[in-house]
């Protein structure tokens, strides 16, 4: 199984995490900053995409701790986090297993 990791610091519009075709995936962990900005991750989703126009999305209401894991157990293509409301996302990584 290949792994596919991202960082990032600041995103207004976020990016998918394409891996190139579709596979199993087993779980995402999303890393939240520890230097500064770690409320900025709060109330967003993980959205998994076979053809990054139909999205399963996989809510996090709260203040996102150091390491959040989401059990997602399906195939898909592209990954991306995403605020539900509005505002600057911050994270460290976005790790696709």
């Amino acid at each position: 199984m290949r792994n596919g990791t991202r960082g990032a610091t600041n995103w207004t519009t976020p990016s998918p995490v394409d891996l190139q075709s579709s596979r199993f995936i087993n779980k995402v962990v999303v890393r939240n900053r520890t230097d500064c900005c770690s409320d900025r991750l709060n109330n967003f989703k993980l959205l998994v995409s076979e053809d990054g126009s139909t999205w399963q999305a996989y809510s996090y209401p709260n203040v996102a701790p150091q390491q959040t894991e989401f059990p997602v157990g399906r195939t898909g293509r592209f990954v991306k986090v995403q605020l539900d409301g509005s505002g600057v996302l911050s994270l460290a990584e976005v790790k696709v297993l």
